[in-house]
């Protein structure tokens, strides 16, 4: 019996290497002069990530546009949230965890997942910022 190995892992897998590579060497110089413009390693940082984001697209549709929400809510948990009130954290997490029950309840269980992931993080990040916000951030 053969075994097939996933596309999407082979996808994935490459574009990690790709990500190392990109960091281990500098590319940008010579892709800058390949392109006749100035290339940055963010510049190209963002080709795997958009290959990987686009293949998901294409595949997964729905499940994707939730998990991109998803993704994108966790980066602004660790880019934006660190820095407002806790209360605001909380009062996330509070009502992310009262519509979860009533999401399961019609059915849509797809959104309650999102919600209990985000009402997760919601208060993983109000702990983490009581705990450490004045070791990391002096006022």
């Amino acid at each position: 019996m053969i075994n097939v190995i996933d596309t999407s892992k082979i996808l994935i897998t490459g574009n990690v290497l790709l990500l190392l590579l990109i960091y281990m060497y500098t590319m940008e110089e010579y892709v800058g002069k390949l392109v006749k413009r100035e290339v940055t390693k963010f510049h190209l940082t963002l080709v795997p990530v958009a290959i990987i984001l686009i293949y998901q697209l294409y595949s997964l549709k729905l499940a994707f546009v939730l998990s991109f929400i998803q993704i994108l809510f966790i980066v602004w948990v660790f880019v934006y949230a660190i820095t407002i009130n806790r209360l605001y954290l909380y009062w996330l997490a509070v009502i992310s965890v009262v519509f979860t029950p009533v999401l399961y309840f019609f059915g849509i269980q797809e959104l309650a997942i999102f919600l209990a992931t985000m009402g997760f993080f919601s208060l993983v990040t109000g702990v983490f910022k009581d705990l450490f916000y004045e070791k990391l951030f002096k006022e």
